[in-house]
């Protein structure tokens, strides 16, 4: 569902229960969302990383999900602007090697190229 936002499928698990219950003790997520004990630190890097969750300090530290409307809005909005500037990047490239050397294809096996 969050891959198009650099979420695997267990992270976007994760943070989809996490959403619908609140804050939670670290050490009860294994119960509560099904991920191994020895995964919880794994899972919760990269959507801790992209703001999506945060935690807090102490002897009873908890994770807390960000809401999905802010900072999943901040998310796609900078995925958007990582895709306008690939675009911009593949469009002067093109032009880049149109300039180069002028190439038409008549058939799929020949090729005629002015330098």
């Amino acid at each position: 569902m969050l891959e198009a936002l650099g979420l695997s499928e267990e992270e976007t698990g994760v943070y989809s229960e996490l959403v619908r219950m609140g804050p939670c003790e670290i050490r009860r997520l294994p119960g509560l969302v099904g991920v191994a004990a020895e995964r919880v630190e794994a899972v919760l890097t990269n959507p801790t990383d992209l703001g999506l969750l945060s935690r807090t300090a102490g002897a009873r530290p908890r994770v807390i999900a960000s809401p999905p409307d802010i900072a999943g809005e901040v998310l796609l909005l900078r995925r958007l602007q990582e895709v306008h500037t690939a675009h911009a990047a593949l469009s002067r490239l093109a032009l880049a090697g149109s300039t180069a050397h002028s190439c038409h294809w008549h058939n799929p096996a020949t090729r005629i190229c002015r330098q």
